[in-house]
């Protein structure tokens, strides 16, 4: 940032809060006055929430506007010192709104990590929600290239940029001003107090927030003291940052170049986990071989072309969490692991995942995440045996029933960037005429994100006979809907297209065939 232009300290001008007092005209201890006294303590709560400062900002100043903020970090008995800059470097309309580029970096112990935000103006000014409003937000750590967060779960992956961007949002109060030492004089100031519990899985963190505020602050905060009880299962850490303005200035420049990149780029959410899933790693660099953190245990292998990984995780009340490793290549476009088996014993379970060569080489994969199950969607899909055939409404295809009227259907979803599934549709079309004879239409389903020309293409190439198409609605849900526990997966019909078999292996197609048949004698 362009620190050219000093502070200048003009003057000291005091700033306090006033608090209106209400008196109750009935007689105290009725019914009627604690409901009037609960009610106002509802309103002077929200009054407060909307006075208090958000992180940071609790004003928006003119574009260029940039200032930086020294103290320290204390845990475990260890304190580092620290500084945090936030800047405005940038304005931009994004469908008929007024927008700013906020940057932050955070210097600590040699290292530097840069946020750049793209939010609307309306939610700059004392929004709970900052990191939710953001329209693109992108990350840098020490030298490394810049990458888009756009989508990634704030709780998980922003580390220090919760507590300096979102402030206090419960037992919000305002309290006595006080007097201010910095670099730049002496200020008083109204002060502001109150919580925020971070909700993860583990740990949580219950922050206590102190922020003092001043008009001659570029964005308002002049002084900012968090407290934090990190809490785990068997203990409770305790944390301290206490940071200062110390210098400001005008002119702004950003350390992350975004002027080339157009809306459609700048707000693609390229790590956003999949629907009914959250991370719980997050996407990050894979140079490790194991890896142990929250609770879990991760151990890669890269031999032969192929990129292996085990996952280690307890599990809870006797019951296994559903996770699944994600990869991502160069281009940012996901890769999901496919699982090749595990085991569980006691508290622990082992599951075993492989990504072929053929899907992503090794040297290919940048980023690795571990999604896990929201809890809402935490249960097994419903089995469709013995249902009807679901429609095909989320599917975009050239099929209809009326095509299989009077023959079985068997439904075959897939992903061709997956070497089984590949597999598989081609041994289909191996099997077209056999299955013709026995009075089955095949249908196969992509469930997954894939370029339609690029599908098309594939299935020419291979002579796919039969009608193929791609799910168009929520992918998460219409697998969830179907049944679709892995890839491949497959559906098998009787000629009244209610389903007799779901989840078999292509090797039990030919005895799922002849038990439809058997059971029809």
């Amino acid at each position: 940032m362009n620190k050219s232009s000093r502070p200048v300290c003009i003057a000291i001008l005091t700033c306090s809060s006033t608090i209106a007092v209400s008196q109750a005209t009935t007689a105290p201890g009725s019914a009627e006055s604690k409901a009037k006294s609960s009610k106002m303590t509802e309103k002077a709560g929200d009054a407060d929430k909307a006075m208090a400062p958000a992180g940071l900002i609790d004003r928006l100043p003119p574009d260029g506007t940039w200032g930086r903020f020294e103290g320290e970090s204390t845990l475990s008995g260890q304190c580092k010192n620290i500084t945090i800059t936030i800047a405005s470097v940038g304005k931009a309309t994004v469908q008929g709104q007024s927008c700013r580029w906020i940057e932050l970096a955070f210097e600590e112990s040699g290292h530097l990590l840069i946020w750049k935000l793209l939010i609307p103006e309306k939610y700059l000014q004392r929004d709970r929600k900052i990191l939710d409003h953001a329209l693109s937000i992108w990350h840098r750590k020490d030298e490394q290239e810049p990458v888009n967060i756009t989508g990634m779960g704030a709780e998980y992956e922003f580390g220090p940029l919760v507590f300096i961007m979102t402030g206090p949002d419960q037992e919000i109060r305002p309290l006595a001003p006080q007097l201010i030492e910095t670099k730049l004089g002496r200020f008083e100031c109204a002060g502001w107090t109150g919580h925020q519990l971070t909700k993860s899985d583990k740990p949580q963190i219950d922050t206590t927030y102190q922020q003092w505020v001043h008009e001659k602050a570029p964005f308002g905060v002049l002084r900012a003291e968090m407290e934090y009880a990190i809490k785990f299962e068997d203990r409770v850490v305790q944390a301290q940052t206490s940071i200062t303005l110390a210098e400001l200035g005008t002119h702004a420049s950003s350390q992350i170049s975004t002027a080339d990149l157009s809306i459609e780029q700048l707000s693609a959410r390229p790590f956003a986990p999949a629907a009914g899933w959250q991370w719980f790693l997050s996407p990050q660099g894979c140079a490790w071989s194991i890896l142990a953190t929250r609770g879990i245990i991760l151990s890669v292998a890269k031999e032969a072309g192929v990129f292996r990984l085990t996952l280690a995780h307890p599990r809870s009340h006797g019951e296994d969490a559903r996770y699944r490793p994600v990869a991502f290549g160069p281009d940012h476009r996901r890769y999901e692991l496919r699982t090749t088996g595990g085991a569980s014993t006691g508290d622990i379970s082992l599951a075993n995942f492989v990504l072929d060569s053929e899907v992503l080489a090794v040297d290919q994969v940048k980023y690795l995440g571990i999604e896990k199950l929201t809890p809402q969607e935490y249960k097994e899909p419903p089995s469709l045996v013995g249902k009807a055939l679901p429609e095909l409404e989320d599917v975009k295809t050239e099929f209809t029933r009326e095509q299989a009227k009077g023959k079985a259907i068997l439904v075959c979803f897939w992903d061709m960037n997956q070497r089984p599934s590949r597999h598989t549709v081609t041994e289909l079309v191996k099997k077209t005429q056999e299955l013709r004879e026995q009075g089955v239409v095949v249908v196969c389903v992509h469930a997954s994100k894939v370029d339609p020309n690029t599908l098309d293409k594939w299935a020419k190439d291979n002579n796919v006979p039969f009608a193929v198409g791609m799910i168009q609605a929520n992918k998460e849900k219409t697998r969830f809907a179907w049944g679709v526990k892995s890839l491949p997966w497959l559906i098998l019909t009787d000629k009244n297209h209610v389903v007799t078999g779901e989840g078999f292996g292509l090797e039990e197609l030919d005895d799922r065939i002849r038990e439809r048949e058997n059971a029809k004698r």
